[in-house]
C-alpha cells in the first residue's frame, strides 16, 4: 500500500512538472514572436464591404514585410464566404502578396480581404502595390460567388420600346409581362392614357442578395424612365434584362390595346387593296416604301399583274430579338394576305405597324 501511495505522488508531480514546462514554453513563444517584430512593425485595421457585409482585419506589418493578417469581424456565410476568411489571410502572409488566388465559389470574400488589407496598409504609409495589390476596375467581370452571370450578348437597351413611349398613348389598364432572369419575372404595369402609374415587380425567383434586392431600384427607374429604357443595376444584370423585357410586353399589351381600337390600314392603303381586289392589277416591278418603327423600316415589294410575289424587310434598326425576330413571321403575313391587312406579331407591334 505505501509504494503503491508513493507511485501515485510520483505520478501526480510528474503531470505537474509537464503542465509547467508546456505552459512556460508557450510564454515564452509568445515572447519571443513579439520580440521577434522590429520596431517599425505597425498593427492596422481596416473594413471593406463582403458578400454579405463588412469585413475587418487587423495587419502587422511594415513597408517590406507583412507579419500577421487576421480577420476581426464578418458576417460572410457560413462554408462558402467563411472558406476565404479561414485560407486569405494565411496565405497573405506566406506569400508575402496580396495578390493570392481567390478562393473557389468565395470570390467576393477573397477580394474584400485583400481590399481591407490594403487599406490598412495604406492608413499606415505602407504601399499595398509593393506588395502585388492593383485595386479592382470600376466594372470587374461577374462574380463565381454570385449566382448571376451576364447573358451572352446581353443588349443594354430595352426590349423594343412600346408605342405609347413615342407619344401614342395607351388604353388605361394593368398589364403584365414577363421575363426571364435568375426565375421568371413578372411585372404588372398600370396606366392611364397617357403614362405609367404604378409597377410591380415579383422577382420572387431572383437571388435574394442579388436580384431580389435589385428590384426596388429597378421599380423606381421604370417609373422615373416611364418604360423599358433602364439602366439597369450593375451585378444584377440578369434581372434588369428580365425588368426590361417585362415592362416592354407589358407596354405593348397598352398600345396594341388601343391600336385595335382603331383602323390599322391607312385610307390610301385600303384604296390601293380595294383597287387591287376589284381588278385594276399592279404594274408588275419592285417598289419600295418606309415607315418609321424603332427605326426606319423599308420594304421593297416585288408584284406580277395581280399578286405579290416577294418582299423583302430591312428592320436593322430594330431590337434584336424583338422587332428584328418579327421580320421573317411579317413577311409570311404579307404574302398570306397579299397585301398589309395583317395581323402583325404579338411583342412587336411598333415594327409590325411600320410594315
Amino acid at each position: 500500500m505505501e509504494k503503491k501511495k508513493l507511485y501515485d505522488l510520483v505520478g501526480i508531480a510528474c503531470l505537474v512538472i509537464l503542465l509547467f514546462v508546456l505552459i512556460f514554453s508557450h510564454v515564452q513563444a509568445n515572447k519571443s514572436q513579439k520580440l521577434d517584430l522590429p520596431a517599425d512593425a505597425q498593427t492596422l485595421t481596416a473594413s471593406a464591404d463582403g458578400k454579405v457585409g463588412p469585413v475587418e482585419v487587423e495587419v502587422i506589418a511594415n513597408q517590406s514585410e507583412i507579419f500577421k493578417v487576421r480577420v476581426t469581424n464578418h458576417t460572410e456565410t457560413d462554408g462558402i464566404g467563411t472558406n476565404a476568411v479561414d485560407q486569405i489571410p494565411g496565405a497573405i502572409v506566406e506569400q508575402q502578396s496580396l495578390a493570392v488566388d481567390a478562393v473557389s465559389g468565395a470570390t467576393i470574400t477573397s477580394e474584400a480581404i485583400q481590399k481591407a488589407v490594403a487599406e490598412a496598409m495604406t492608413s499606415g504609409g505602407i504601399d499595398p502595390s509593393a506588395f502585388g495589390y492593383a485595386a479592382a476596375e470600376e466594372e470587374p467581370a461577374e462574380d463565381p460567388e454570385t449566382d448571376e452571370a451576364p447573358a451572352p450578348d446581353e443588349a443594354p437597351a430595352p426590349a423594343e420600346v412600346p408605342a405609347a413611349e413615342s407619344g401614342a398613348g395607351y388604353v388605361p389598364g394593368t398589364y403584365t409581362g414577363e421575363g426571364t432572369g435568375m426565375g421568371k419575372v413578372v411585372v404588372n404595369v398600370t396606366v392611364d392614357d397617357s403614362s405609367i402609374t404604378a409597377v410591380e415587380i415579383d422577382g420572387s425567383g431572383e437571388t435574394p442578395e442579388i436580384g431580389g434586392a435589385a428590384l426596388g431600384t429597378l421599380t423606381d427607374q421604370v417609373m422615373a424612365a416611364q418604360g423599358a429604357s433602364i439602366d439597369g443595376v450593375a451585378g444584377a444584370s440578369l434581372t434588369s434584362a428580365a425588368v426590361r423585357t417585362a415592362v416592354a410586353a407589358a407596354l405593348e399589351q397598352a398600345a396594341a390595346s388601343e391600336s385595335s381600337a382603331a383602323p390599322a390600314e391607312s385610307e390610301e392603303t385600303a384604296a390601293a387593296e380595294a383597287s387591287a381586289a376589284e381588278g385594276a392589277g399592279y404594274v408588275p416591278g419592285t417598289y419600295t416604301a418606309e415607315a418609321q418603327g424603332m427605326g426606319k423600316v423599308v420594304v421593297n415589294v416585288t408584284v406580277d399583274e395581280s399578286s405579290i410575289t416577294a418582299i423583302e424587310i430591312d428592320g436593322s434598326g430594330e431590337t434584336p430579338g424583338i422587332g428584328a425576330a418579327a421580320v421573317d413571321p411579317l413577311k409570311e403575313q404579307v404574302l398570306a394576305a397579299q397585301g398589309a391587312a395583317i395581323d402583325g406579331v404579338a411583342g412587336a407591334t411598333i415594327t409590325s405597324t411600320a410594315v
